[in-house]
């Protein structure tokens, strides 16, 4: 499942509309090494960071509540407690 998308933008000569970051919501996950399966088998391809986030801990479910704060209902109401978060730059 990919969630939203979120980008950050600066200010620059030619305007705010450059893109500087962006942040996707890839997977929900019930266990570790299902999400670390899942992020090697991502990582051939990918040409970003690849992030395995515990729903459980405080500071790294914020991470993925400015992606989308409206994620919380989700997870809220399924069993997964980890995420796969890709990031790029």
């Amino acid at each position: 499942m990919v969630g939203n998308m979120w980008f950050t933008y600066r200010k620059s000569p030619l305007g705010s509309a450059v893109r500087d970051t962006g942040s996707a919501i890839l997977d929900f996950c019930l266990s570790y090494e299902d999400a670390i399966s899942l992020v090697r088998e991502l990582e051939v391809n990918a040409s970003a960071k690849l992030k395995v986030i515990n729903i459980r801990n405080e500071h790294e479910l914020y991470e993925v509540l400015t992606i989308d704060p409206d994620i919380i209902d989700i997870l809220s109401s399924c069993d997964n407690t980890y995420i796969v978060m890709i990031t790029w730059k």
